[in-house]
């Protein structure tokens, strides 16, 4: 009863993670919401730094996005074929390290997402 406890975890978990990382596939990025911009001729140089981070951000979050559906499809694998309990069991710790790396990568953004989307009403 536990391993079915556990299995149905891991699947709601993947399902959550690998919604996320289809949304930002499809999406191709991320947007952020935007910050106010500042008078004309003031700030220039922050607002196309801001720029580029969000380009990083929703590049690695991509990139995120494909390395842990890759890992998780693996380690899934791994686990189905597994001939001896130590074998399933190393590769469920690696699902579980997969799946926490995912919510590592993907939790703070969202995080933010938020947050902005409340401060700056967008």
């Amino acid at each position: 009863m536990e391993l079915a406890k556990r299995l149905l975890f891991l699947a709601v978990l993947a399902a959550f993670v690998l919604g996320l990382a289809g949304q930002a596939l499809a999406e191709g990025e991320i947007v952020m919401p935007q910050p106010p911009r500042p008078p004309a001729g003031v700030g220039e140089g922050q607002q196309r730094l801001v720029e580029i981070l969000q380009r990083v951000l929703n590049l690695l979050m991509v990139v995120g996005a494909l390395v842990a559906a890759v890992m998780l499809a693996w380690q899934g694998y791994v686990v189905m074929t597994a001939q001896d309990g130590r074998t399933r069991a190393e590769a469920m710790q690696g699902v579980y390290k997969t799946l926490l790396g995912a919510a590592l990568v993907f939790g703070p953004v969202i995080l933010v997402k938020v947050v902005l989307g409340v401060v700056l009403g967008g």
